[in-house]
């Protein structure tokens, strides 16, 4: 609840009105991503907002229902969360182990909440024709390290 009353202070500095979307906007995405952990979870000793599991087929209708867990969900979420953290903060990335695995994850999130969104993403995706150039690149650099 803190991060919204800020994020409504800010909109109001700016001279901004203080509207749904624009609140939605001024959010991080660590707010949203901590959503999902533990303490908005029913049955949970603190929890003041129970938000799960009673929301999770309405926010992810598509997510297969083995899958349809907070714990599930909140620990995917940081995993995007980190790696959206990298690329923003400038980190190299391309030399992850799992970089396709997380790639794979980050889309297939995506259908959890929208068949479409996934499609329009999907066709618009730049990183396995990047990835496999990088990929093909490090091998001829390694390869005439060799010779």
């Amino acid at each position: 609840m803190e991060q919204v009353i800020k994020a409504e202070g800010n909109l109001k500095k700016r001279k901004k009105p203080v509207e749904a979307g624009r609140l939605v906007a001024e959010l991080n995405f660590g707010f949203w991503t901590s959503l999902f952990n533990k303490n908005y979870e029913i049955n949970t000793k603190n929890c003041k907002t129970p938000l799960w599991p009673e929301f999770l087929e309405s926010v992810f209708p598509l997510i297969p229902s083995e899958q349809r867990t907070r714990k599930n969900i909140s620990q995917r979420l940081d995993s995007i969360r980190k790696i959206r953290n990298r690329v923003f903060h400038y980190e190299p990335i391309y030399f992850l182990p799992d970089l396709e695995n997380l790639h794979f994850s980050i889309i297939e999130t995506i259908g959890w909440f929208s068949s479409d969104l996934k499609n329009i993403v999907t066709q618009m995706d730049q990183f396995p024709r990047l990835h496999k150039l990088l990929k093909t690149q490090a091998k001829l650099s390694s390869s005439s390290l060799d010779a």
